[in-house]
């Protein structure tokens, strides 16, 4: 072992020799550096080598390096630690020209302990990778560390051997062809022999095949190879307008390997509508690909025409490639009128090629997916395009899309296609076109016949007649398109208690209305016997029921702050207690939930501690001990509780 170590420090000499002459790093730092390299290489020996060892010696390595960049640029200005080196150069050399001041580089002024630290921690990372070799971060770190270090010819031999001992990692394939591809620039003052390298489209290829013949069936590799060949055909184009500004943009059969590479990607993976969607957008993401984008659309027309994702994905092809030519400013003020004209006219037709192969879709595919999904990208749609948008120019298009919301709603209804998610879409439209009414109506209807068991329309049912009575109690009267019918005039509270009896218990959405019905009893500030019992009734079963965070993203621990602030602004402290020991004593909520969070309840915990403490300090200040002597009591009962609780939770964790 010693041996080896000695070894390795004889062949530092030299280097670190020259990093000391040069001033870089003064004597003791050289010590420093030495003592250090030896213990880490000792470390390095041990019978039952450690990786932690390993990274944190490279890791210290990389730090060096840094410094001795830093302390080296300083030094090339004249401004190094005690600017000797180039300062003492030129007094010796009073009569050098100026030309011959040039000298004086960075290539002139390199030498051997230059690069003995970069050399170094690679030393280290291929003497890591040869006890792990199955680890992959250790491959992906030394990468890492040379492109920063700039080796780039120690990086090509880093992907060799990578691919050699991973195979089925695609990312390294990809990286590797990336690499081979972009190739780099050497930056301003590197030696004359690495001023850079070109990519090499043909070594990118041959990475990316062998990888394709290993793993056939990765979508990365194919769309990085999909994406790599558009690359190409870009830097052809970029380099034939340079030579002839005049020259075509496109040339004939220029998109012949894109074409070939995406027949070939779907005959390996096929009948999968996430891939050839991917590639799509991958086309899309470069200029002038509308020929490789039609034959994508058709394959998607001919292979997935009863799915829904593809008619989606079709209807928003053919709005965005039906957009207005880049480089028009049509919303300045300069703008011609024939060119407002022009805007007009490019947002109108985009609207109605969408809008129809979405009619197509649902005529064709009438099942309730495909009409969940022409709703939610319209709905999506109508607020990004319009409603976040100026709507001045957008007046015709609103009508078309509200049209074809309306038809899409009634025909659902018409062949009894119906989802949650549908009467959900169809409120919130209606609500948006000023239709609260009717909006709520809807989801009554399917509250009561359709859909008794599930909360979501519940809740939703009670949020519209919640908004209604705010209104009520503002204005007076109901100012919306119509008069309330006598048995939608139903209050929040009513609305919730009726779904309490219809969601089932076993059902994780009635946690959830109990939520919003404990938030409905809490916000009536009248007091009523009735109302406190049934709102402590409503408490304890969430205790029960809930995990920390309930489905609505509610947290526990909000609920019981909002209870505990109530009945101390009604009661009291004894109000406050009572809460205390509910949550504390009387409920289950640790054994009822493995995924109880101490942390979120600390809030709640805090609060409780709080209001003892100020109890004591108010007792003590008037001279009442044997109450100050009780709650002394109390709050010590209540951190042992406190701490017995997230012990037990902990506990859970553990196992």
């Amino acid at each position: 072992m010693a041996e080896v170590v000695l070894k390795i420090l004889d062949d530092m000499v030299m280097p670190l020799r020259d990093l000391m002459d040069k001033g870089i790093f003064s004597e003791d730092e050289i010590h420093a550096i030495v003592e250090r390299r030896r213990q880490s290489e000792y470390l390095l020996q041990r019978r039952v080598a450690r990786k932690g060892d390993f990274l944190r010696y490279a890791e210290t390595e990389m730090a060096m390096e840094r410094l001795r960049f830093l302390r080296y640029k300083k030094l090339l200005l004249g401004r190094g630690t005690d600017g000797r080196l180039i300062r003492d150069y030129k007094k010796k050399n009073t009569s050098v020209s100026t030309n011959e001041d040039k000298k004086y580089t960075k290539k002139n002024m390199s030498s051997i302990g230059d690069a003995h630290i970069v050399k170094h921690v690679h030393f280290i990372f291929r003497r890591a990778k040869r006890k792990w070799k199955d680890d992959v971060s250790l491959h992906l770190a030394h990468a890492a560390f040379a492109k920063q270090a700039r080796s780039y010819r120690e990086l090509g031999k880093i992907y060799a051997e990578a691919l050699q001992i991973h195979p089925r990692n695609t990312s390294l394939w990809i990286e590797a062809a990336s690499h081979e591809f972009f190739g780099y620039v050497a930056e301003e003052g590197d030696e004359k022999e690495s001023y850079g390298k070109r990519g090499s489209i043909a070594n990118a290829r041959v990475l990316l095949q062998r990888g394709l013949r290993i793993n056939k069936s990765s979508q990365e590799l194919w769309i990085q190879y999909f994406t790599l060949e558009w690359h190409y055909v870009q830097m052809q184009r970029g380099r034939r307008l340079v030579l002839n500004p005049d020259a075509a943009v496109q040339v004939e059969n220029e998109d012949m390997l894109p074409g070939l590479i995406y027949r070939n990607a779907i005959k390996a993976i096929p009948k999968d509508i996430s891939f050839c969607l991917k590639l799509l957008n991958a086309c899309m993401a470069f200029p002038h690909t509308s020929n490789i984008e039609s034959v994508i659309l058709l394959s998607l027309e001919r292979d997935f025409g009863d799915n829904a994702d593809a008619w989606i994905a079709r209807a928003l092809f053919e709005f965005e490639s039906a957009q207005i030519p880049i480089g028009v400013n049509l919303d300045s003020n300069q703008a011609s009128s024939d060119d407002k004209k022009i805007k007009v006219l490019s947002r109108v037709k985009p609207i109605s090629g969408m809008l129809n192969i979405l009619a197509q879709a649902t005529e064709n595919l009438k099942t309730v997916e495909m009409f969940e999904k022409c709703a939610s990208f319209l709905m999506t749609f109508l607020h990004e395009k319009f409603v976040s948008q100026d709507c001045q120019h957008y007046t015709s298009s609103l009508y078309q899309v509200t049209n074809v919301l309306e038809t899409l709603f009634a025909t659902s209804q018409r062949e009894s296609l119906h989802s949650v998610a549908l009467v959900l879409k169809h409120s919130e439209f209606l609500c948006n076109t000023a239709r609260p009414v009717q909006a709520e109506e809807v989801l009554r209807n399917a509250a009561v016949k359709l859909y008794t068991t599930d909360s979501q329309v519940w809740i939703a049912w009670s949020n519209h007649a919640c908004r209604r009575h705010l209104i009520t109690a503002r204005n007076g009267n109901i100012t919306s398109d119509d008069i309330l019918p006598k048995h939608t005039n139903e209050s929040p509270v009513s609305i919730l208690r009726r779904a309490e009896k219809s969601v089932p218990m076993y059902k994780s959405g009635h946690v959830d209305i109990l939520v919003q019905l404990f938030d409905q009893l809490i916000q009536n500030k009248e007091p009523c016997l009735r109302r406190e019992g049934e709102m402590e009734n409503v408490f304890l079963k969430i205790l029960l029921l809930s995990n920390t965070v309930t489905n609505a993203g509610i947290s526990i621990c909000d609920i019981c702050l909002q209870y505990l602030s109530h009945n101390v602004t009604t009661t009291g402290l004894k109000g406050g207690r009572h809460v205390c020991d509910v949550v504390l004593f009387r409920s289950n909520l640790t054994s009822t939930s493995e995924d109880f969070d101490c942390d979120d309840m600390k809030r709640f915990f805090d609060a409780v501690i709080l209001l003892e403490t100020n109890a004591i300090a108010l007792a003590s200040k008037e001279n009442l001990f044997q109450i100050c002597l009780d709650g002394k009591k109390r709050l010590k009962k209540l951190y042992s509780a406190i701490i017995s609780l997230c012990s037990s939770a902990n506990d859970k964790v553990m196992m």
